[in-house]
C-alpha cells in the first residue's frame, strides 16, 4: 500500500477510517486524472433547537403533520452559514469545484479530479477488485472500486464542523432483500388488503417514494394493473434525478415494490428513488427525500427492500461501511421523520441469524435505526376464505406459526419495531449532531 504524507495542520476526520474489503485486492492507484463528486456532511447548528425524540411523534397524528419549508428547517435544525462558508472556503482553496451546498440537508457537494482530492483530504486512492453478492439467492458479482485504506484528513479548523465525507470510496454496500420462503403460493393484493380489512378509501394526492439500487418494468407495470380488478388504474411514476430507470432488474423486486405499493394505495403517485448503492448514494437519496428540491413531489412515505449490513453492532457494521456513514444517514432519517416523511425498510429474509453465522441474534441496518420502521417477517398460508395463518417469514410450517385467525380479528405482524441494544450503546456515546 503506498503512504500518503499528512499536510502539516490536518488532522483524522473522526468516524472516516475505512478499509479494503477482506476479500480484496489492489489493482493498482486510481486516475488521477479522475474526476469524480463528494459530499461533505456538516454538523447541525450549534444554536440548533431541541430535536424531538421519537416519542414526541405519538402527540401528533400523522395526518396533523406538517412539513417545513427548506428554509424553515434550516433556521431550525440545518448547518450554520458560516460552517457552509468555511467549508466552501477550503474546497474553492484546494481547486475543487462547489458544485453545491444546501443548509437544510447540511451538505457541501464539490468535485475535482483524484489528484486534488488526495491531496485536499490526505488519501491515498486506489482500484480494488473484489467480489460482492447483492441479492439473497444471487451468485456473487465482480466489482472494481475506488477505494482508500485508513482516515480522512482535515484542517484542524474543520474539526467537529464536519461530520462525514463521502465518495472517495465507491464501492457498493449493503444489497437487497429478494428471496421468498419455501413451500409458498403467491397471492394476489385485492386478496391480502381483504385479509387485513386494509382501507379502500383512494390515496389521490397522496406520494409514496421506493428507494431502490435497480431498475424497474414499466410495461410489466402496466400489464399487471390491467390484470387488476375495475378501479385499479396504474399510478403516475415520478423519476427522482439523479437516478434513472435503467430497466436492470431482472428479479423485478423494484416493479414488485411499485406494483404492491400503488395496488394497496389506488391514486397514489409514485416517486423512484435510485441511487447508485455506495455511502454517497444513500447520504444524498435520503437527504433528498428529506429536502427534496423545487419541483419534487414530497413524498410522505418511502419503501425500501435494499438494506446497509446484515447487522448493527460493531462487527456486523465494521466491514464496509464508516462510523461517520452511520451517524449521516441515521441523521437522514431523523430529518425525515421531522418532516413527516415514514421510512419503511425490510428486517430481512435471513431468519434472527442475518446470515451473519456467528450463532447470535443480529438484526439488518437500517431496518434497526430508531428513525426507521422496520418492516417484513410474516408470510400468509391456509387462506379459506377470510381465515388465515400468519407464518415467521422464513420458517413457513406448524412451529413458525404466529398468528391465526379472520379478517375480523387479524392483527397484522409484518411490521414490527426494533431499537438494537448495540446501536444505542453504539450512538449513546456521542449527540446525532455530531
Amino acid at each position: 500500500m503506498a503512504t500518503k504524507a499528512i499536510p502539516r495542520g490536518y488532522v483524522p476526520l473522526e468516524g472516516s477510517e475505512r478499509h479494503p474489503s477482506p476479500s480484496a485486492t489492489r489493482v493498482g492507484p486510481a486516475d488521477p486524472a479522475e474526476i469524480l463528486s463528494v459530499t461533505i456532511v456538516l454538523r447541525r447548528r450549534p444554536d440548533s433547537a431541541p430535536l424531538p425524540d421519537p416519542h414526541a411523534f405519538l402527540a401528533v397524528p400523522p395526518a396533523q403533520r406538517q412539513r417545513m419549508s427548506s428554509e424553515e428547517f434550516a433556521r431550525l435544525y440545518g448547518a450554520s452559514p458560516q460552517d457552509v462558508d468555511e467549508v466552501r472556503n477550503f474546497a474553492t482553496a484546494q481547486g475543487l469545484t462547489v458544485v453545491e451546498s444546501n443548509t437544510a440537508r447540511r451538505t457541501v457537494v464539490v468535485r475535482g479530479t483524484v489528484a486534488q482530492m488526495s491531496k485536499a483530504f490526505g488519501v491515498d486512492l486506489a482500484r480494488y477488485e473484489h467480489n460482492i453478492k447483492l441479492r439473497s439467492k444471487g451468485e456473487p458479482e465482480r466489482e472494481i472500486y475506488r477505494g482508500r485504506d485508513g482516515h480522512i484528513y482535515i484542517p484542524s479548523s474543520l474539526q467537529g464542523i464536519v461530520v462525514g465525507l463521502f465518495g472517495l470510496d465507491n464501492r457498493r454496500i449493503g444489497g437487497r432483500n429478494d428471496a421468498e420462503p419455501p413451500n409458498t403460493t403467491a397471492l394476489d393484493i385485492p386478496t391480502v388488503a381483504k385479509l387485513y380489512n386494509y382501507p379502500t378509501n383512494s390515496a389521490a394526492g397522496q406520494t409514496i417514494g421506493i428507494f431502490s439500487e435497480s431498475g424497474y418494468n414499466s410495461a410489466d407495470i402496466t400489464t399487471f394493473f390491467k390484470s387488476l380488478p375495475a378501479g385499479f388504474t396504474a399510478p403516475t411514476l415520478n423519476d427522482i434525478p439523479p437516478g434513472t430507470n435503467s430497466g436492470s432488474d431482472p428479479l423485478g423486486e423494484t416493479t414488485q415494490d411499485i406494483d404492491i405499493a400503488a395496488a394497496f394505495a389506488p391514486g397514489a403517485a409514485i416517486n423512484i428513488y435510485i441511487s447508485a448503492g455506495d455511502q454517497m448514494g444513500w447520504v444524498n437519496t435520503i437527504g433528498r427525500v428529506a429536502h427534496p428540491e423545487p419541483g419534487d413531489s414530497p413524498c410522505s412515505v418511502l419503501s425500501s427492500s435494499w438494506f446497509i449490513a446484515d447487522g448493527d453492532d460493531a462487527a456486523s457494521l465494521s466491514g464496509g461501511v464508516t462510523d461517520a456513514f452511520i451517524t449521516a444517514v441515521s441523521n437522514a432519517f431523523q430529518d425525515a421523520a421531522i418532516q413527516g416523511v415514514t421510512v419503511c425498510i425490510a428486517t430481512g429474509d435471513r431468519g434472527t441469524d442475518s446470515n451473519v453465522g456467528d450463532g447470535k441474534v443480529h438484526v439488518q441496518y437500517p431496518a434497526s435505526d430508531p428513525w426507521v420502521l422496520a418492516v417484513g417477517g410474516t408470510t400468509i398460508g391456509n387462506v379459506a376464505g377470510t381465515s388465515f395463518d400468519e407464518y415467521v417469514w422464513n420458517d413457513p410450517d406448524a412451529s413458525g406459526l404466529i398468528h391465526s385467525g379472520d379478517s375480523q380479528t387479524a392483527r397484522s405482524s409484518s411490521s414490527s419495531r426494533y431499537e438494537s441494544r448495540h446501536y444505542r450503546e453504539r450512538h449513546a456515546r456521542r449527540p446525532p449532531s455530531t
